[in-house]
């Protein structure tokens, strides 16, 4: 009797020192993975942008030519509405550090801002429609996962995340 109660606690002391290691390491992968990057992002080089996505998308010749006349027309119109937008970030920011900041000049310098971001975004709109009437289905899927990437990275003002905003104190975009 005595011998069987001491295998039963040996058993059990095996079983708890089991089941402490299997959530410990559950714990430790469930930390880990969270500070892991949940979608990849796929980095688009500034120079050299042309040649990124006719590798990419292993575009033909003719769909590159296609694609270099397309990205020449989108550059052409969104180059000077990023700017524009770059210049009126600028300005918002001058006149929210004015020692009497104007309400009135900043609601329009936002809706200007809105304006324009709505104008760039049509623009893309248009270009990854006639973007995607190039491609073929698989390049279309690769085409959609490029443009997903960039549109996840696209924040204009990235703010701290408070604990009960993202949990933990951290900021969750990273």
């Amino acid at each position: 009797m005595e011998k069987r109660s001491k295998i039963y606690i040996w058993l059990i002391i095996i079983l708890l020192v089991t089941n402490l290691a299997t959530i410990g390491s559950v714990l430790y992968h469930v930390y880990t993975d969270k500070k892991a990057e949940p979608v990849q992002k796929t980095e688009m080089p500034n120079e050299q942008r042309t040649r990124f996505l006719v590798e990419q998308l292993n575009l033909n010749v003719e769909q590159a030519d296609q694609f270099r006349n397309l990205n020449r027309t989108f550059n052409r119109t969104a180059n000077p509405v990023t700017h524009e937008l770059e210049q009126l970030r600028l300005e918002m920011l001058e006149e929210l550090a004015a020692s009497q900041p104007d309400k009135d000049k900043l609601e329009n310098i936002a809706r200007e801002i809105g304006d324009l971001h709505t104008e760039l975004k049509e623009t893309t709109i248009d270009f990854y429609l006639q973007m995607k009437s190039i491609c073929t289905v698989e390049q279309q899927t690769k085409l959609y996962q490029i443009f997903h990437s960039m549109l996840n990275q696209e924040e204009d003002v990235k703010l701290p995340r408070g604990r009960h905003q993202g949990g933990r104190g951290r900021n969750s975009n990273q």
